[in-house]
């Protein structure tokens, strides 16, 4: 219910610009609905000269089209062969009196996954009109969620090959049927948000043109509505998890591949992604199962191509929707490295030294016990911290039995450097990681 004044109509207007430097080729095609069923026409070619406009006289391509006395809505889709962003274009529709202008902005129509539109109104004389159109050869199935104060409301739609759908949200409002859910919108809600999205969530690929504006009859106003287009952001960049992965030799892990999309939700994206591996002789990966071939480190990186971007489809010439697909990360990992930086046990450590005199050759020999305290993985060995608890050292070698000593353990990595010798004041000490228990 638009609420026009009696015997009003409207008449398409479409004007281009060949913004280039070569001439651009433009084959025009219409689309309309007649008894419920989609209708084309390709039309012949048109040559504008670089910097040259024209008015496209939609009468004259309607009557070509042999729809001059159409009473709906038309789409007209402009095949362009010159330089990319050749073609400037505005389109629209006006009354004869000139009171009413409903403009319609030009854009591309991409696959994409949700849509979403950020304002809608029915109050003050407002209503929200929404044009939806499927390109496709197949039919298609939607949901329109409309969002508002206190609640949801969704509208299945079935869209079949390249047929348009017009409806405005007041009907929706006053029509009071529940929804899947049993919801209804409340007579007092006036205004919210919606999105358009698949039937299997928000993430699902669609190729279809949403259109809408607010409109306004008693003040003959009319405002464009920005589409958003729904997918992931950065930051934060794509992630695999776990980030460092840990596997040991001849062993098998999962990671995962995931997504920050622009609606705060983050979308699993391992199964349908193409992943790689930086040392295949270390870890081999396959969708997210990850094999430990030999003791070493590597990074593991997945990408979907195919993923979309977040967006908004604004402005003129407005943005594509969405703007670019593509998404990558990775990880770097480790085979048959510590799974954790901490030791799970620690067991004391009894030394047993011998220190000869260089003079005699007579030696004396005493025990030390070694109470482990702390552990830090350095990315290549466990360092484990060692204080003595006791000695029976001669109280003539003073404090060469005290105090605190380090010892370096590798786990799971090569041996460990042989013990190393010193000289002080005529005496041997020994000390190093070959008497390390653990």
């Amino acid at each position: 219910m638009m609420q026009f004044p009696e015997n009003t109509t409207f008449t398409a207007y479409s004007v281009m610009r060949n913004v280039s430097d070569q001439n651009a080729t433009i084959t025009p095609t219409l689309y309309w609905m007649r008894d419920g069923a989609a209708q084309s026409r390709t039309l012949p070619k048109l040559v504008l000269a670089p910097g040259t406009s024209r008015n496209l006289d939609t009468r004259s391509l309607l009557s070509a089209a042999g729809i001059a006395r159409l009473n709906g809505s038309v789409n007209l889709i402009l095949d362009v062969l010159g330089k990319p962003g050749a073609a400037l274009l505005a389109s629209g529709s006006v009354d004869k009196k000139n009171t009413y202008v409903f403009e319609v902005m030009p854009h591309a129509v991409l696959e994409s996954a949700s849509k979403g539109i950020g304002y809608w109104s029915t109050g003050n004389g407002d209503d929200t009109m929404v044009t939806l159109w499927n390109p496709a050869d197949e039919g298609q199935d939607f949901v329109f969620t409309l969002f508002f104060s206190g609640g949801h409301y969704n509208l299945p739609i079935h869209l079949g090959p390249r047929v348009t759908r017009m409806f405005n949200i007041s009907e929706l409002v006053q029509n009071q049927v529940p929804d899947d859910e049993g919801n209804i919108i409340p007579a007092s809600v006036h205004e919210g948000s919606g999105k358009l999205s698949g039937p299997l969530g928000e993430s699902q690929h669609i190729l279809v043109s949403l259109e809408a504006g607010i409109y306004n009859v008693r003040k003959a106003t009319c405002g464009y509505i920005c589409d958003t287009c729904h997918g992931a952001v950065s930051p934060p960049d794509p992630w695999i998890t776990a980030d460092p992965w840990g596997v040991a030799v001849g062993g098998n892990t999962s990671v995962t591949f995931t997504a920050q999309w622009d609606t705060g939700v983050q979308h699993n994206l391992t199964s349908g992604s193409t992943w790689s591996s930086s040392a295949t002789n270390i870890a081999t990966v396959n969708a997210g199962s990850v094999h430990g071939v030999a003791a070493g480190e590597a990074t593991l990186d997945a990408s979907d191509l195919d993923e979309p971007l977040a967006g908004q489809q604004c402005g003129s010439p407005p943005q594509a929707c969405p703007p670019d697909t593509g998404v990558g990360g990775g990880g770097p990992g480790c085979v048959g490295c510590p799974s954790s930086n901490s030791l799970s046990s620690l067991t004391a450590l009894s030394i047993t030294l011998l220190f000869p005199s260089l003079k005699t050759g007579i030696g004396a020999m005493a025990a030390i016990q070694l109470s482990p305290t702390t552990t830090d993985w350095n990315s290549a060995q466990i360092t484990e911290s060692l204080v003595t608890s006791s000695n029976t050292c001669p109280t003539s070698w003073g404090n060469l039995c005290a105090g605190s000593s380090t010892f370096m353990v590798g786990v799971g990595l090569p041996s460990p450097s042989p013990r190393e010798r010193s000289r002080d004041s005529g005496r041997t000490s020994l000390f190093g990681p070959g008497e390390c228990i653990l």
